[in-house]
């Protein structure tokens, strides 16, 4: 509410702390540090890999990532995290669909299960190639667990770890919150 007479600063810490949250308590933003998935074996995801066919599952992931279910898709990631592996006929699967649709919650959900983003589909596309197709990343104004995360970064001037996160995803550099701020507005 731009109408208040409180600081920015103030103002910006309610909002990302109530984001999300009608009820009006504090909710703790899970780093990917902490997000603990069973282990999926690596001759697991390559048996995988060779059964590129659309599924319930596969059709079950499109739906939860194209929808940004992002709660819906961590629990069933914890009970069953090879599905961030599952491939449809196309050979695209729930990191191209992330990346297409903008999802950067999911992205970070999918890099923490271990899911890789330079593996190809079946034209030799790269999920982050599909991001490229949707314009630029600061042009989507939202308010995500990626746009606060960064926030609280900031906020407690962890400037190692962003430098770390920026070197590793660097459009996470401009990201935008629903009020069109980012990490330069925050800094």
């Amino acid at each position: 509410d731009f109408n208040t007479d409180r600081a920015d600063e103030s103002y910006q810490k309610e909002y990302f702390e109530n984001l999300n949250n009608p009820n009006g308590r504090k909710i703790s933003t899970i780093d990917s540090a902490e997000r603990n998935y069973p282990k999926v074996t690596q001759k697991q995801i390559d048996d995988l890999q060779t059964k590129w066919q659309d599924t319930e599952i596969s059709t079950a992931l499109w739906e939860i990532i194209n929808k940004n279910q992002v709660q819906e898709l961590e629990r069933l990631l914890t009970a069953k995290p090879i599905y961030a592996f599952v491939r449809s006929a196309d050979g695209r699967g729930p990191m191209w669909w992330a990346h297409e649709y903008g999802r950067h919650d999911i992205v970070m959900l999918l890099r923490d299960v271990g899911v890789s983003e330079n593996h190809v589909d079946r034209n030799g596309m790269a999920p982050l190639k599909k991001e490229s197709n949707k314009g630029n990343i600061g042009d989507r104004w939202e308010d995500t667990e990626v746009t606060s995360m960064l926030w609280n970064i900031i906020n407690e001037n962890r400037v190692e770890q962003f430098k770390e996160i920026t070197a590793s995803t660097p459009e996470l550099a401009f990201v935008r919150s629903g009020d069109g701020r980012g990490p330069m507005w925050w800094a």
